[in-house]
């Protein structure tokens, strides 16, 4: 599967990749894996890797009815969604476009992309200065 997530309780934040092609539907059953993770909780924030993305399946009818799917289910929608995409390829600057279309207009929703790995740690308040340096503490 294209897209992981791993829960880091400590930091209180979800990190998630994606690799190869994003597809609407394998992100769309993520997403529900990770709201059903028992250390998920609604305060979290996310950090979504997309370094490793390829390329997105473009039916932007699909993508936004996603978002809007995810909108409806996630906490977040009442206010409060924090998200940094690391997104160094074109690929990846794609989807951050695609996904901040969908979100426009929600209040409370903070998209924010970083075109390196310690910029995205930072803004999130982390001291870590690399993914591989974060997820070492995963365990």
């Amino acid at each position: 599967m294209p897209v992981t997530f791993t829960i880091l309780p400590r930091h209180g934040l979800v990190y998630v990749r994606f690799e190869g092609i994003a597809y609407p539907d394998e992100s769309a059953q993520s997403m529900r894996d990770y709201l059903q993770h028992p250390d998920y909780h609604p305060d979290q924030k996310q950090l979504i890797d997309l370094s490793r993305l390829t390329a997105i399946v473009r039916d932007y009818p699909r993508l936004i009815a996603l978002m809007a799917d995810i909108a409806d289910i996630l906490p977040y929608a009442r206010g409060r969604l924090m998200a940094v995409y690391y997104a160094p390829t074109a690929a990846g600057r794609e989807m951050v476009r695609v996904v901040r279309r969908s979100w426009e207009g929600v209040p409370g929703v903070v998209l924010l992309e970083a075109e390196h790995e310690a910029e995205a740690l930072s803004v999130l308040g982390l001291r870590e200065t690399s993914f591989a340096e974060l997820l070492a503490d995963a365990g």
